[in-house]
């Protein structure tokens, strides 16, 4: 996988970029693009991507690489020699759109939670 081929100046920029974001309470997602690439079921059948072996240990090696869950890691595969629009991609990559808006809810609920807490300090201190 392409993951092989990041240099430790790469990584590192990374890790540094999604340690600012935990501190900003943002989760951090990884797209796993071109799946197809790296395994020849999923390049024959895309809706395979949970059944190939090869996908889950480059979503297990970036989950590692990046210190991060493995549902934090989202397979997509993106659309290149494709003539027409196949469901199985569209499904993959609308997966992958649910659970980033689900984060993105998630990380909005928790900031206004912050803030109601955050006013509700004040208003005890006046």
């Amino acid at each position: 996988s392409n993951l092989n081929f990041l240099s430790n100046d790469v990584v590192k920029k990374l890790q540094e970029i999604k340690s600012l974001a935990i501190d900003r309470g943002v989760p951090p997602l990884v797209f796993l693009t071109k799946i197809d690439e790296i395994c020849e079921l999923v390049r024959d059948d895309v809706s395979k991507v949970y059944n190939s072996k090869i996908v889950e240990d480059a979503v297990n090696k970036a989950a590692d690489l990046f210190a991060i869950p493995r549902f934090h890691v989202l397979p997509v595969k993106n659309y290149e020699k494709e003539s027409e629009l196949l469901t199985s991609i569209n499904i993959l990559a609308l997966t992958a759109l649910r659970k980033s808006l689900m984060f993105a809810d998630d990380f909005l609920e928790n900031q206004c939670e912050l803030k109601q807490e955050k006013m509700e300090t004040l208003n005890k201190q006046d």
